[in-house]
């Protein structure tokens, strides 16, 4: 649990950021070679892996910053520094999903074979990023009398104080987002139709995320209900839709 991998000349390497790093070259490495089996050319994985990356980026952030406006009040600027932390999952699957869907489209792409080539690709940077989340000490759970102690200079020793025990959340998604890469290769067996691997992805994880913020730690204005987070709202109505396209499309010759 190490924020600060090494620092040169100035510049501050952390472990976040390399495991984000490599999160995103194994997924491209990932996709590139399930690409060659879905007919999809290696030039089109990698346009679309910058598109999802500069999305992700763009849309986990904006999400971020919508939910703590009170943080940034009078400081709007710091709402551009995503290195001081403060991404949300949602806020960059949505934008880069839209603009994903816009570019297909504007390429005259098949949206479902370029789905099926990325959705492992999502999971495995899911279970490889948030190690990432763990070593940063960010995105931790309530306390726990059977949890972990973070140090004095990670953000939960900032929001909870020194010394207290908490659930590694991080740790959790971590191992869930391997269990969802291995259930997705699994089922590509026995899917139904074009692009069902994504919405495979978003019932699994959908579901997860909603489960796992009732023991995450989240500050008081990501509450919309008592108990009850944005997150797990965005969860809810992620699941819905998922497992209507699910049923529907199935249904289909």
């Amino acid at each position: 649990m190490f924020r600060v991998l090494f620092q040169f000349g100035g510049v501050t390497i952390t472990t976040y950021g390399v495991m984000l790093a490599i999160a995103f070259i194994a997924g491209i490495i990932l996709a590139e070679r399930r690409g060659i089996r879905y007919g999809v050319p290696k030039d089109t994985v990698g346009n679309l892996s910058l598109l999802i990356l500069l999305g992700a980026i763009a849309g986990s952030r904006a999400f971020y910053v919508l939910t703590h406006l009170s943080d940034y009040s009078g400081e709007w600027q710091r709402a551009f520094y995503v290195w001081e932390g403060g991404l949300t999952f949602y806020g960059g699957v949505i934008l880069a999903f839209l603009l994903c869907v816009i570019w297909v489209r504007k390429k005259g792409l098949s949206f479902g074979k370029l789905a099926d080539t990325i959705a492992p690709s999502l999971a495995l940077g899911i279970g490889i990023g948030r190690i990432g989340c763990f070593l940063n000490g960010c995105c931790f759970g309530k306390p726990s009398n059977f949890g972990v102690v973070f140090p004095l200079d990670s953000p939960c020793a900032w929001e909870l104080g020194v010394g207290v025990r908490v659930h590694p959340t991080q740790l959790y998604s971590s191992f869930a987002g391997f269990c969802i890469f291995g259930i997705l290769l699994l089922l590509e067996k026995k899917k139904k139709f074009s692009g069902e691997l994504l919405v495979w992805f978003f019932l699994l994880y959908s579901l997860w995320r909603f489960s796992i913020d009732f023991i995450r730690y989240y500050s008081p204005s990501a509450y919309i209900f008592p108990n009850i987070t944005n997150n797990q709202v965005v969860s809810a109505v992620v699941f819905i839709l998922s497992l209507i396209v699910m049923i529907h499309w199935r249904k289909k010759p």
